[in-house]
């Protein structure tokens, strides 16, 4: 009752900058309105992508300016793109293999996006076709034109007919995998078995095709990298490919059909897997396996790290994402330390999604800004290399 008497007579912000808490925190004058992850306020404003604008009570870097409207964002060994909340993707870094996808908005109408070494695909929102583009030297566009597929195309199975209805993506470092429909498919390299599938000859490879799963329920969850994949189906983990590294929790080195992980029973959320380990959310607490140390490890959960949103693993580190504040641990490449306990991420404002690929780590903060750390061509430091998290991108220009 308070506060709306409050607003009635015209209760306006504090002094410059104000920041809030709450969404009551948020009026001014006669308007109501919320409280951005920032700590900042902003009012409706129908030209903004995502409808609201930064008010003039804010802090000066986003005084005015449009608020966020980037809900993704996803890495390969030299390039990055994000995802808007209305379906765009826009790519930055290296294009020497066509990983940026001609520049500008490569997609207008998609609903997920996912990163390789240097290719990157879509799923488009009406028909849940996929679109790669990139490097294609492996079929991982799905296409038997094994050179660089600039501008995208869609995706197309053994029936020449295009790959349709996609629910689940994700890339490895030269393989594609997708649940489409009831059905998973996957395509590209299959050196490791990473395609859970006979291949017998590079146009097969080449084509979305099904992955041989020993169960008929369709995956609930999708992770490749490098050369590994896992699907969850039926509330089991079944993994296959390199295992080199002991990134599938299984006893061997290669794996070419789809092998049920006893060891990852519990691990029942979100998988993501690097080239070396691979991290699992198990209840509430995050489990990794693999090689993030000196030695190969089983499952072994992480101290500290509890109801992650988002989870990443380069080649031997990874990170989390929790109440908006990054955590990373693993090997001894920059900004990380081998067997130590997870680390906060100085970013200096909340974050939103993160992503990792070879030993950078990139997160998304509420700001629409990419930031990126650790040793890698994405980094525009001297010698590619930064502890301190820069600035590789600046998405807000997509949300006015």
């Amino acid at each position: 009752m308070l506060l709306l008497a409050l607003a009635s007579v015209g209760c306006e912000l504090g002094p410059l900058p104000f920041t809030c808490t709450t969404d009551a925190d948020c009026v001014d004058a006669d308007r109501a309105g919320r409280c951005e992850p920032t700590g900042t306020c902003s009012f409706e404003d129908s030209a903004c992508v995502a409808g609201y604008r930064y008010g003039e009570h804010s802090q000066e870097a986003l005084r005015s300016r449009c608020t966020n409207c980037v809900a993704d964002v996803v890495l390969g060994a030299r390039h990055g793109c994000v995802l808007t909340t209305d379906g765009r993707v826009a790519c930055w870094g290296a294009d020497d293999l066509g990983q940026l996808g001609g520049g500008g908005e490569v997609v207008t109408d998609a609903v997920a996006v996912a990163a390789g070494e240097a290719h990157t695909c879509a799923i488009l929102a009406d028909s849940g076709k996929v679109r790669c583009w990139g490097n294609n030297q492996q079929g991982q566009c799905g296409t038997d034109a094994t050179t660089t597929s600039t501008p995208p195309i869609d995706v197309f199975a053994r029936a020449s007919n295009p790959l349709e209805n996609a629910l689940l993506l994700d890339l490895g470092s030269h393989h594609t995998c997708a649940r489409a429909g009831p059905a998973a498919t996957c395509w590209g390299d299959d050196r490791a078995g990473q395609l859970g599938r006979d291949c017998s000859t590079a146009n097969q490879c080449h084509e979305a095709a099904g992955v041989e799963l020993p169960v008929t329920a369709e995956p609930s969850h999708v992770a490749t990298g490098g050369a590994s994949t896992c699907m969850r189906v039926d509330g089991a983990n079944y993994c296959w490919g390199d295992n080199t590294s002991g990134q599938l929790a299984l006893t061997g080195t290669t794996f070419q059909t789809p092998t049920l992980s006893l060891p990852l029973a519990d691990v029942d959320g979100p998988i993501a897997i690097g080239n070396q380990a691979a991290c699992g959310v198990a209840g509430d607490e995050v489990k990794c396996w693999g090689t993030l140390g000196a030695e190969p490890t089983p499952p072994l959960p992480i101290a500290t790290i509890r109801n992650p949103t988002d989870l990443a693993v380069g080649s031997g580190h990874a990170c989390a994402l929790m109440d908006g504040e990054v955590f990373c641990w693993g090997n001894e490449s920059v900004g990380h330390v081998a067997d130590a306990p997870p680390t906060r991420v100085a970013l200096g404002s909340a974050a939103l999604a993160i992503a990792a690929a070879g030993d950078v780590s990139c997160a998304l903060t509420a700001e629409s800004v990419v930031r990126c750390w650790g040793r890698g061509d994405l980094l525009d430091a001297s010698g590619g290399e930064s502890v301190a998290p820069q600035t590789v991108f600046d998405g807000s220009v997509l949300c006015q």
